[in-house]
């Protein structure tokens, strides 16, 4: 596959690369929730042919602190022009935007080791984990760092429903809310892929769900494909 950071991908650890380790969390996110690990199964799958001149575009409107969109700068640099975060809480927003930042920036990739150095004098707990995550940030680094695609980073607070209109091709990936999966802030979960499918016509979704949620997220939208992961969730594409 192109644009693929075999080397990355061969270091990964989704235990550390993870919200609330290497990557930042927000006051109330569950923390290491969404594996490194399926947001990789995920952004593999996802088509990587250009479809004419116009910038590929990888969209998480459910964006959390940002787990898929720093996987794919991480894991596949080059092969999205522009990375968008959204998510309908600012705190999120914020949060996102920051950990993006951390896989693609040295200044602020060294500020979260520091930050963490700086933790480990709080309890013996957190002076293990700090070590480890600071052993494992020295080894991918240069890995991270020496990244030569320029990526175009957005991050916005919005609802889902109502999301701006972009020029180029649009690839939603998301892993979406679990707590209530009948209604989202925005709407109803039913009136979610139509929405998208009404408001970006040629843009691909692949979206993370429980099993209970699929039949309402797949409510009067042709064309689903179905995929199974572990512990009751599926894959829904569109």
């Amino acid at each position: 596959m192109r644009f693929r950071n075999d080397e990355f991908i061969r270091t990964l650890d989704p235990d550390i690369f993870s919200h609330g380790r290497l990557l930042r969390r927000f006051p109330g996110s569950d923390a290491c929730r969404f594996s490194a690990k399926v947001a990789l199964n995920l952004l593999e799958r996802v088509d990587d042919r250009p479809r004419g001149s116009r910038p590929r575009i990888l969209w998480d409107p459910f964006c959390g602190a940002g787990m898929i969109p720093c996987v794919a700068l991480a894991a596949f640099p080059g092969k999205f022009d522009v990375v968008v975060a959204s998510d309908i809480n600012g705190e999120a927003v914020a949060c996102a935007l920051g950990n993006l930042n951390i896989v693609c920036d040295s200044a602020a990739f060294a500020a979260r080791r520091a930050q963490i150095h700086k933790s480990r004098g709080m309890n013996q707990g957190m002076d293990r984990r700090g070590a480890i995550i600071e052993a494992y940030m020295a080894e991918l680094e240069p890995i991270l760092m020496t990244n030569p695609a320029t990526v175009t980073i957005g991050a916005l607070r919005g609802d889902a429903f109502r999301l701006p209109a972009v020029s180029g091709d649009v690839h939603f990936v998301a892993d979406l809310p679990h707590e209530n999966q009948s209604q989202l802030l925005g709407g109803p979960l039913s009136e979610l892929l139509p929405s998208l499918r009404s408001a970006f016509p040629d843009a691909t979704a692949t979206f993370v769900t429980t099993r209970d949620a699929v039949e309402q997220l797949c409510h009067s939208t042709p064309g689903v494909q179905l995929r199974d992961l572990a512990h009751g969730r599926v894959v829904v594409r569109l």
